[in-house]
């Protein structure tokens, strides 16, 4: 079986760290690479990311995969505060993450940006020059932990498949309203 290479932590933190969040390309990259390693999304899932996709309030994403299978993914706190800083004042249509002409943002653009952000830091990691380091980001962390968004599945006596733990939780939100403000719109 083959060892799927991964990045230690130190290497994952060095390379969050490389974006000058004093810029809005800056911000942008921070956001981008803080969501991959958050979310364990593929780069053409984090390029087609619209604002609408993104629940601030409730910290988590809807993630469209591939055959458009859609995935809900809790976010950390980081997270949600670096997009919220880069959406600004979009409107729920537009993407999340934009290149420098205002465009969306393309797959071999996110991997560009890992790749020159990897160069930054390969100086201080040496053992980076060595692996091959792209958007789906991988740690030690990950090898042990459940796959990533949290997809914990238990099994329920009754049920002809497994569910995810509180999966129908947001159903209950939507019909109930929070606060009584009625549902929530995804």
């Amino acid at each position: 079986m083959a060892v799927v290479p991964y990045l230690e932590k130190a290497e994952i933190d060095a390379l969050l760290a490389a974006p000058d969040r004093q810029t809005a390309q800056g911000r942008r990259d921070y956001a981008l690479l803080l969501f991959l390693y958050n979310a364990g999304a593929r780069a053409t899932e984090a390029a087609q990311l619209k604002v609408g996709d993104l629940d601030i309030r409730a910290a988590c994403v809807k993630i469209t995969g591939k055959s458009g299978k859609q995935r809900l993914c809790p976010l950390w706190p980081a997270t949600i505060a670096a997009l919220h800083a880069v959406i600004d004042e979009r409107t729920a249509s537009e993407p999340i993450f934009v290149n420098r002409l205002g465009h969306p943002i393309t797959r071999f653009g996110i991997h560009t940006l890992v790749e020159r952000y990897t160069l930054r830091i390969c100086a201080k990691f040496p053992a980076l020059a060595t692996k091959r380091v792209s958007p789906h980001f991988h740690s030690p962390q990950h090898r042990n932990a459940p796959p990533p968004c949290g997809r914990r599945y238990q099994y329920h006596p009754g049920l002809a498949r497994p569910r995810l733990p509180g999966h129908d939780e947001h159903l209950r939100r939507d019909r109930l309203g929070d606060e009584g403000q009625g549902p929530r719109q995804m």
